[in-house]
């Protein structure tokens, strides 16, 4: 009995002391500001909003940027509560959150609904992929949420828990991945991990996040790391599947995209090259079949993958026939709607990653999927505005800045080592300084990591000197997604800009957008009325007049 005894002991005071240690350091507060994925929002508490230091427990040595949207921490039964799941094309990089083809997406239900509380939630996080994606999943089931989106599958090789990446890359071992996740919600876990973080000091123009992620460059098709990126995709996919059904929670999944005819192969295998040089002989003489054929080889035989491989779309379309999820045909759209007719750069502004008219397409196609099924019955009201178009010149210039940085580096450019890459991004950045004032804002707002809204502030101060209207609404309407509860700001957004009929889709695009956050205000209801009866939306105006007698 004894020996019984001592060997219980034995076993279980391991778990004893770890148990104890959490605790200890649970009731010291260690870490207590990334423990949770929502956090109150210091502007309005009755508001949760995404947690950016929860987000870090993703990378070893990153602090990638996240999306501003609040949601109501009680949700109402009029509200349509939607979750957004992917990687940097859906966080919306290069442009801030607001370009996100989710925030357009949020823009097109308020204008396109009424009686409709809207919240769309953006959970994009760069270099994040299924793995992310299933752990985020879990969390949010919580929430009550009436749809989630996913747009990913580009990260699956390179993204952070990839199978060639250097971030979090334990093998190949999806159970121990999974179990690294479950594991980074104990305290004493991160405590270990933060003992052995890696000195990190490269800053925001020096190596880019994809010349550090890559482990593996030459991953071909077919091989061992190849195959294990489509599986470990396809697994989570079921399991988050699986969870979500449990909940009735509908899937709406796009297939993924990128840029076949303005993108060269990363890699240097001659094959890879061959077939992109012979989809442009092919483009050249108007056979876009044939072009859009050798194109897509160049990709799939491209080693080093950024870009999805076509297994992964059709992962994606054997995933949607399963009950509940809906397919989303972005890839085929894309390439109908570009310029060539195959994807190229009128719809993405680097190898992957769309424009803001590419996000736009997107949002549109994920808008018409949610109203196909029936979402949004019985408050759809289509109208004949649109998402503001486009983009200021400020936004134009932050959004292009790091791609500069990233194109001027591995593996767009090879053989280079960072003093030659940022001379390279220095020269171009300079040039970006000289073009206009918004452009020189935007671009050191980048470079220096300063606060947007600052420098959209002052790029409206600018216009209205100069008497640029169009650039004080394109701005202003950008610097309200910053500060959404801001009523001074969307009383002075209205009072300069009501009136021109050229500015009323940023105006009432703002205005919607104040009234969903519960800014119910008989100013901003006029306003909207004039705006409604002048476009000839009568059905809408007279909508709102019931509202403001009420």
């Amino acid at each position: 009995m004894k020996n019984f005894f001592f060997w219980v002991i034995t076993l279980i005071s391991p778990a004893l002391i770890f148990l104890c240690f959490e605790i200890g350091l649970r009731l010291s507060g260690y870490n207590a500001e990334k423990r949770d994925l929502f956090v109150e929002y210091e502007v309005n508490d009755k508001y949760l909003v995404v947690n950016p230091e929860y987000v870090t427990r993703y990378f070893p040595s990153f602090k990638p940027q996240i999306a501003s949207n609040p949601f109501k921490k009680e949700k109402t039964d009029s509200t349509f509560r939607v979750f957004v799941f992917g990687g940097s094309s859906t966080q919306g990089f290069p442009y801030n959150f607001y370009y996100s083809f989710s925030s357009q997406l949020e823009q097109k239900l308020l204008l396109n609904t009424q009686g409709l509380h809207v919240e769309v939630i953006n959970l994009g996080i760069t270099a994040v992929n299924s793995y992310v994606i299933y752990d985020l999943a879990k969390k949010i089931q919580h929430y009550q949420p009436d749809a989630i989106l996913i747009y990913a599958g580009h990260n699956e090789y390179y993204g952070s828990f990839g199978v060639g990446s250097s971030q979090f890359n334990f093998g190949n071992s999806i159970t121990l991945k999974r179990l690294i996740l479950w594991m980074k919600n104990s305290v004493v876990f991160q405590f270990i991990e933060e003992l052995f973080a890696p000195d990190d000091k490269d800053r925001r123009v020096q190596r880019t996040l994809m010349a550090r992620v890559v482990s593996e460059s030459n991953i071909k098709k077919g091989d061992y790391i190849y195959n294990q990126g489509l599986t470990q995709f396809e697994r989570n996919l079921e399991l988050i599947e699986s969870l979500l059904r449990k909940k009735k929670i509908p899937i709406f999944i796009g297939t993924v995209a990128s840029n076949l005819k303005d993108q060269s192969p990363l890699s240097s295998l001659w094959e890879a090259h061959n077939a992109y040089d012979l989809g442009h002989r092919y483009l050249s003489l108007g056979d876009i079949d044939n072009a859009i054929i050798q194109l897509t080889k160049a990709k799939e035989l491209d080693a080093i993958r950024f870009r999805a491989p076509v297994a992964i779309n059709e992962i994606i379309i054997q995933f949607a026939k399963k009950k509940s999820v809906y397919l989303v045909d972005i890839e085929s759209t894309i390439n109908e709607l570009s310029e060539s007719k195959i994807a190229d750069h009128s719809l993405f502004i680097d190898h992957l990653h769309p424009t803001k008219i590419g996000h736009e397409i997107i949002a549109e196609l994920f808008f018409r999927e949610i109203n196909k099924v029936g979402l949004l019955d019985p408050y759809l009201r289509i109208g004949v505005m649109d998402v503001p178009d486009p983009e200021s010149l400020f936004e134009q210039a932050y959004a292009i800045t790091p791609i500069i940085r990233l194109t001027n580096g591995y593996p767009f450019i090879k053989g280079l080592n960072p003093d030659e890459e940022l001379e390279l991004f220095i020269q171009e950045y300079n040039y970006l300084q000289s073009k206009s004032f918004a452009d020189s804002v935007g671009a050191t707002t980048w470079v220096n990591g300063n606060i947007v809204a600052l420098g959209l502030q002052k790029v409206i101060n600018e216009a209205k000197l100069q008497k640029d209207s169009l650039l004080v609404a394109q701005a202003s309407y950008e610097l309200f997604s910053w500060l959404p509860f801001n009523k001074d700001l969307i009383h002075s957004i209205v009072d300069y800009q009501l009136g021109n009929k050229n500015l009323d889709i940023y105006t009432v695009n703002s205005i919607l957008k104040a009234l969903n956050n519960g800014m119910i205000d008989t100013k901003l209801i006029h306003a909207l009325i004039k705006i409604y009866s002048s476009n000839n939306e009568n059905e809408k105006a007279e909508y709102w007049h019931k509202k403001l007698i009420e």
